[in-house]
């Protein structure tokens, strides 16, 4: 009798399954952000060592799985193949509307019946958008040397694009400045300019320290909800649709709702 050995089948790990859980995703990248805006990233735009560790831990305690650093990565990389996708995608033309329903590029069929031969990946893109996206803005965009000026869906123009690393200042002047090339704007100008753009982005209704503050004061709301309600509207778009609410009690009956229907 031969030894007896293990097959490779046995001994191979369970393949990671993201879609038993659609919010796994949800807080996948709120984990990233979490550890990104903790400094725990290496210059190659992927986690230091702590970072990877604190990433992996978090994540399967919350979700009670047993997933690996090997398996999160790979994750990563799908991520970042579809916000890539999507750059390129919304960035073919200029002058296109924005779905907020779908929450995707608004165009007509030819329009996307000739992109999508350019980008066929990116087919899923047509009915909806990709999710958590203002996640997936910082997890491969740098925004610490750069960042877009407030976007709000009633523009109805798809969200700005944000120029590279190093092509503008670190608080949005880049746009500013492009729109006025042919100005004689002098220094005093443009830090008058910068300093009104930090004032408005402060006092934005939709902002994420405005919107939080009402929901903490919604009749008899616990801190686990105060929770549920950050990842719900960390995306802009919902900031918005919950402003339209004009009642405490409307505003709280939507929250509801939306918390319902993402753990459904």
């Amino acid at each position: 009798m031969g030894k007896k050995t293990t097959s490779n089948l046995e001994v191979k790990k369970a393949r990671a399954n993201w879609d038993i859980n659609p919010t796994w995703t949800t807080t996948f990248c709120n984990l990233c952000v979490e550890q990104i805006q903790a400094e725990n990233r290496t210059k190659g735009a992927s986690f230091s060592t702590k970072g990877w560790f604190n990433l992996v831990t978090k994540f399967c305690n919350e979700i009670g799985q047993n997933y690996d650093k090997d398996q999160l990565k790979s994750r990563w990389d799908v991520l970042k193949g579809d916000w890539r996708g999507w750059e390129k995608l919304r960035n073919l033309d200029t002058g296109l509307g924005w779905d907020a329903v779908k929450g995707t590029i608004a165009a007509p069929d030819y329009w996307w019946d000739l992109k999508l031969k350019e980008l066929p990946k990116d087919k899923k893109f047509r009915e909806k958008g990709p999710q958590n996206l203002e996640q997936l803005e910082i997890m491969f965009r740098d925004v610490a040397a750069t960042r877009v000026a407030d976007w709000t869906p009633s523009s109805n123009t798809l969200p700005p694009t944000m120029p590279e690393k190093g092509a503008g200042d670190s608080d949005g002047s880049s746009e500013f400045k492009d729109n006025q090339c042919d100005m004689s704007l002098d220094i005093d100008s443009l830090q008058q300019g910068h300093a009104s753009q930090s004032r408005f982005s402060q006092e934005s209704p939709s902002s994420i320290d405005n919107v939080m503050a009402i929901v903490r004061a919604l009749p008899g709301v616990e801190s686990t909800f105060v929770v549920q309600a950050s990842y719900i509207l960390l995306k802009r778009p919902r900031r918005e649709m919950f402003l339209t609410f004009k009642d405490l009690e409307s505003q709280l009956e939507w929250l509801q709702g939306m918390i319902y229907n993402q753990k459904k």
